[in-house]
This record gives structure tokens, sequence and C-alpha cells, in this order.
């Protein structure tokens, strides 16, 4: 298993709590505040990176259409083709962040 992997195991908590986001930014040496999370999950993901102080996008799903307005994203995409395009604007918008 990959040490990412692992270490989500080893946190105290889960999402949507910050600790796996931030445990995850730290250990590939990237300020949370200067990261992207891109997910599906509108409540684990979008809300916990948020916790976090992440720019996040969420990818629509068949399981999860539409983003639900308590834990929106700062953006959302329909395909995964979308995001570099996206996160780069979001880039822009907040001086410079790194994929996650």
């Amino acid at each position: 298993a990959s040490p990412m992997w692992r270490t989500y195991f080893n946190l105290r908590a889960g999402k949507p709590d910050a600790e796996p986001f931030l445990e995850a930014a730290a250990r590939l040496g990237v300020p949370a505040g200067r990261s992207v999370f891109v997910g599906d999950d509108p409540f684990a993901d979008m809300l916990g990176a948020s916790r976090a102080g992440m720019r996040t996008i969420q990818v629509a799903t068949y399981r999860r259409p539409l983003i639900q307005p308590t834990h929106a994203a700062d953006a959302a995409v329909r395909s995964l083709t979308e995001v570099p395009d996206v996160a780069e604007r979001l880039m822009e918008r907040h001086g410079g962040v790194h994929g996650l």
C-alpha cells in the first residue's frame, strides 16, 4: 500500500474533518492553503477540504450529479478532463495553488 493510503487509516479523524486533508498536503510538501482538492462528495470531500483551507473542485457523477448548497465547492466539473483548466483559473484567482 502507498504511504498516503496507510496514513489515512492512522489518523484520529476521517473525512470531513480537516486532518486527512492537512496530512495529505503535509506529506506532499504543499501548504493546504495553496492546494486544490478534487472529489465527488459534497460533504466528505468538499467540506473536509474547505475546512483544511484548500480550494475545491467537485466532479459531478451519476451518484452525485448536483452540488449541495450547504457544502458548495469553489468550482464544479462534469468530467476530469475539465479539471486542469478549472484548477488553473482557481490558481490565478488565489495566487498560485498546487493540485492535490
